[in-house]
């Protein structure tokens, strides 16, 4: 005796949403509209964020290719310049503190002799 497998006479379907949860046709419009909106928004930002990254790496690629056309002697002769004023910026700074210091030292002075 051969069995064979018999497909079934009738099709189950999908489980639907009771009626009571289902959307009007203005909800869905809606969520679709929303569900739309999102997308774009999604979008926008992504290509902003893409144009943000690229004027980044332009900004670094100009600054690379004007510090690379400097010549070295503009470069070591600034950083000289820089370092001869900052030093004699630091001397100055010092004299005015310790200026200073010797004012409030003396209004100290004043004020204990009292």
């Amino acid at each position: 005796m051969d069995v064979q497998h018999v497909e079934p006479l009738f099709e189950t379907s999908v489980a639907f949403e009771p009626l009571g949860f289902a959307m009007t046709e203005e909800e869905y419009d809606a969520k679709q509209e929303e569900i739309a909106r999102l997308a774009a928004e999604a979008k926008v930002k992504e290509e902003e964020e893409a144009a943000a990254l690229e004027e980044e790496e332009r900004e670094a690629r100009l600054k690379a290719e004007y510090e690379a056309a400097m010549p070295e002697e503009v470069t070591t002769k600034v950083a000289e310049v820089l370092a001869a004023s900052m030093a004699q910026m630091k001397e100055e700074l010092e004299a005015k503190f310790a200026e200073q210091e010797q004012t409030l030292l003396a209004k100290i002075a004043a004020l204990e002799a009292k």
